[in-house]
């Protein structure tokens, strides 16, 4: 493989662009390559993380499987013993 090739760009991961400040775009629905990629790990292990209980599984998203970005973040943060901050809070909008 390349050098200049990383794990991320071969399994087409978003890549960074203006329009989000330089930070990756990241679908709130992932798919097993995505939510692995997502992680820094390879889909293997995601693969063990959802067996040994500290991913959670695909939801049915009509008939593709799926992660919840939300759902991989708190499980992250989990992994990371990271306190809930501010992103976590449900912020209500008047109509």
């Amino acid at each position: 493989m390349r050098d200049d090739i990383s794990f991320v760009s071969l399994f087409g991961v978003p890549t960074t662009d203006d329009r989000h400040n330089g930070e990756p775009h990241w679908p709130r629905a992932l798919s097993k390559l995505r939510a692995a990629a997502y992680c820094s790990v390879t889909p293997q292990m995601f693969d063990r993380m959802i067996e040994d209980g500290s991913m959670p599984k695909a939801s049915k998203f009509y008939q593709l499987q799926r992660w919840d970005r939300h759902a991989v973040d708190k499980a992250l943060d989990a992994l990371f013993k990271v306190e809930p901050s501010a992103y976590d809070e449900v912020i209500e909008f008047a109509p």
